[in-house]
């Protein structure tokens, strides 16, 4: 009930910031989900500033805002206060004095904010493809799945995804009809076919994590689990040690856990690096030989660089969240324990044979350009 009362509240404020007319061409980039400003968001960001270069372009974050951490450690109770008015006052500013609205996850107080009238709002996601089920399809509170459907259907005018076959998939997620999802490809899938940003984002990764040059680097990124106990386990049925010795010194570890959730957990061995807090995943994709996931998605984007993927789903058995398609079907098999891990690992034609099949199951164009041509048909639409 207090949840509600607030949401409405802030909702209040959101309808007392139309007193401020909306400045054409200016666009709010708010970051629900946490993700370094480096996904769908930045894509178009930078997109936008090109073909739109007298537009204003806001950038807002949830987490810098409400977060009780700061960069060196807690924040004082004054920086909180500030961080808790400037998502009261400014984030209803923004979004009601914007032209566009972009964002990367559901926003619960839609729900009670003015339905816009000219005002567009594009949900870009934070995901890429329908690797396990999310969203609505997921979400076991009532009440949020209230705000969310209520919200998305009163709010959103445009949801991406990479192939038509997903939509299904997205209108039950988002709770919303599939006139209005786009197929046709999601905006970060652009950096993969720009070589300029992947060399440039190499030599970036390089200069904070010199180790990892003239290694084969291993990227273990895992999803996160519901329970925090069975999080903490990620990396007691991960035996990195093991794996590094016997795939030789040739070969180093990166880790990166789900940045929300990561686990409690211990000194990690020699040889193996903690890179949940490096600011751009796509760089480590970059610089990585092959990528270890379980059910994340970010296997889909990995597939794009056309390198090895392989699946150590230790608990595929007990997993929760259930899946969007067809997980069990890997051609390339799906690792229980790391003997079978290992195994797999020195042998590339089972991490390319997963690699094929997500590019297949996910992607009906797999190509850039994704971002110019989303920014052209806002553009072409508003004129």
């Amino acid at each position: 009930m207090m949840r509600e009362i607030v949401y409405c509240l802030y909702g209040l404020v959101f309808r007392i910031m139309r007193i401020f007319p909306v400045k054409k061409n200016k666009a709010l980039f708010f970051m629900i989900h946490d993700c370094k400003f480096q996904g769908n968001l930045r894509f178009v960001y930078e997109e936008w500033g090109k073909q739109c270069p007298d537009g204003e372009r806001v950038v807002l974050s949830k987490k810098q805002m409400l977060s009780k951490d700061g960069k060196k450690g807690p924040k004082s109770p004054v920086r909180r206060l500030c961080g808790l008015l400037q998502f009261a006052i400014e984030v209803p500013y923004h979004w009601e004095t914007a032209e566009y609205v972009f964002l990367n996850d559901n926003f619960l107080p839609m729900r009670f904010m003015p339905v816009p009238e000219e005002k567009k709002v594009y949900q870009l996601f934070h995901g890429a493809g329908a690797f396990k089920r999310f969203g609505l399809d997921t979400e076991p509170d009532p009440l949020v799945r209230k705000y969310v459907l209520l919200g998305n259907k009163r709010q959103v005018r445009y949801i991406c995804t990479t192939a038509e076959h997903i939509v299904p998939i997205y209108t039950g997620a988002f709770g919303v009809d599939s006139e209005l999802i786009d197929p046709n490809g999601i905006p970060l899938m652009d950096f993969y076919f720009d070589e300029k940003r992947k060399k440039k984002a190499l030599k970036t990764l390089y200069r904070k994590h010199p180790e990892f040059q003239g290694k084969k680097m291993l990227l273990y990124a895992p999803t996160f689990r519901t329970e925090p106990s069975e999080n903490d386990l990620l990396m007691v049925r991960f035996d990195a040690e093991r794996l590094l010795r016997e795939l030789g010194d040739a070969y180093c570890l990166a880790v990166r856990f789900h940045p929300q959730k990561p686990p409690r957990m211990q000194e990690l061995p020699e040889g193996c690096v903690n890179v949940t807090s490096y600011f751009d995943v796509r760089g480590l994709y970059v610089a990585s030989e092959a990528l270890i996931t379980d059910y994340s998605c970010s296997a889909v984007e990995y597939a794009l660089l056309r390198k090895p993927v392989y699946l150590y789903a230790y608990d595929l058995d007990s997993f929760d969240r259930g899946f969007a398609w067809d997980y069990r079907g890997m051609p390339g098999g799906i690792a229980s324990d790391m003997e079978e891990l290992i195994r797999q690992l020195k042998s590339p034609a089972c991490g390319m044979a997963n690699t094929d099949y997500i590019l297949k199951e996910h992607f009906d164009s797999p190509e850039g350009g994704v971002s110019e041509r989303l920014v052209r048909q806002i553009e072409e639409e508003r004129n």
